[in-house]
């Protein structure tokens, strides 16, 4: 796979004691204790948090790996599409809604070899919905809903700025130097919105297709992919380029969307799929060219991929299947499918029927078996299922962080 190349994904024990933070949230008894992994991978099993949201008790853990001991754990939240990690800083950022009052929030927990704080709570007027990180990780950015803002968060500081009017309703995101690149959500009148930071304002708006979704920057030509109703519209976003629409990629079928999938090549959109008019599911990644600027397809039998998480260095996806109970690998530099690995049971009537997570290091990975409950343990260089860890509650967004 050429350097500039972006991915697609193609079609989203704990302790019978009760903990508390240090701010004082209070995690109920869960059923003690994970059963231990496989006797060859115990002894490889680095300590691990999984930070996991329960999908119906609007709660957020950060649970020890293996022992299943509860961390920290934050009442009244519910997450919104991703958990994001920052591994370097032993942090997982996580956005989403209040359940006990009006309002967003931004948490940021940390976890390390000694347990799991709360480092961040942060209130947000209104809802944020998608992210996006730098490919460096330095800073994320999220959209708010009712205000059509954009928000942003250092990585380091933790320090938040926020830009109200800066984007829509339903926005997906991408840094590019000093500017942050916006779509302008799910509306017929799609456009391509570009922040200039440093004058604080959005100076320029770029009429594109339908249904704008999935947005990737490519650091490397100072261009803006924006997946649309329609197909693939190039926006400038640097130089003589800036602010003008240049060419259409066409789609392998009208209608599908697909969100971009991260990789330290390129741009970032989080999980999911070619997802074909009528929700069908394709049996395929498409790949953006963003050197020839053109579609590419990874073929994978008759399965069908949806979530999708990529490794730190670009090399290896990991897909969730539509049709079997299984995690699919793709090596991503080859642009091929090399097989599924058996897991735990996903729930394939939601949109997001799984979240996946491939810790830094590229060999472990977990995966949400909603249907289960439980979090499967993945050995990438086994190719193998290690241990299947019990939830007392149904799982939806995770993240592993090795600490």
């Amino acid at each position: 796979m050429k350097r500039r190349d972006f991915l697609l994904a193609s079609a989203g024990a704990l302790s019978c004691l009760a903990l508390s933070d240090r701010h004082g949230r209070t995690a109920e008894p869960l059923p003690a204790g994970f059963p231990p992994p496989a006797p060859e991978a115990a002894a490889a099993l680095p300590p691990a948090a999984l930070f996991v949201q329960e999908h119906h008790g609007h709660r957020l853990h950060a649970i020890a790996v293996p022992s299943g001991k509860t961390l920290a754990s934050v009442d009244h939240f519910s997450a919104s599409h991703a958990i994001q990690l920052v591994p370097g800083k032993k942090r997982a950022f996580v956005h989403g809604r209040r359940t006990d009052r009006p309002g967003g929030a931004l948490i940021v927990m940390r976890a390390d070899k000694d347990g799991a704080t709360v480092e961040l709570d942060h209130d947000l007027p209104e809802h944020p919905l998608h992210w996006q990180p730098r490919p460096d990780l330095s800073e994320i950015v999220y959209n708010t809903t009712g205000d059509h803002g954009l928000t942003i968060v250092n990585t380091d500081t933790l320090e938040v700025e926020s830009f109200k009017g800066a984007a829509g309703p339903h926005s997906l995101m991408g840094f590019l130097d000093d500017d942050v690149v916006s779509s302008n959500g799910l509306v017929d009148s799609g456009q391509v919105r570009i922040l200039d930071r440093k004058m604080g304002y959005v100076d320029q708006q770029v009429g594109v297709g339908p249904w704008p979704h999935g947005l990737a920057i490519c650091a490397e030509n100072g261009r803006a992919y924006c997946w649309c109703g329609d197909g693939v519209h190039v926006v400038g976003v640097r130089g003589r380029e800036r602010g003008r629409r240049l060419k259409v990629i066409e789609s392998f079928s009208r209608g599908q969307r697909c969100w971009f999938a991260w990789t330290p090549q390129g741009g970032r959109l989080s999980h999911d799929t070619s997802w074909l008019p009528g929700d069908r599911w394709a049996p395929y990644l498409t790949v953006v060219d963003a050197h020839a600027e053109r579609l590419e397809r990874i073929e994978s039998g008759d399965r069908q991929p949806g979530t999708l998480t990529v490794s730190d260095d670009g090399a290896l996806g990991l897909a969730s299947c539509r049709n079997t109970s299984e995690a699919l690998v793709f090596d991503l530099k080859a642009s091929r499918y090399t097989g599924a690995i058996p897991i735990g049971a996903s729930d394939p009537s939601n949109f997001f029927d799984r979240d996946l997570s491939i810790a830094p290091g590229g060999r472990w990975a977990a995966v949400t078996n909603p249907a289960d409950p439980s979090v499967s343990v993945v050995d990438l260089t086994a190719r193998r299922e290690v241990a299947r860890l019990p939830l007392a509650f149904r799982p939806g967004w995770m993240k592993l962080l090795l600490v």
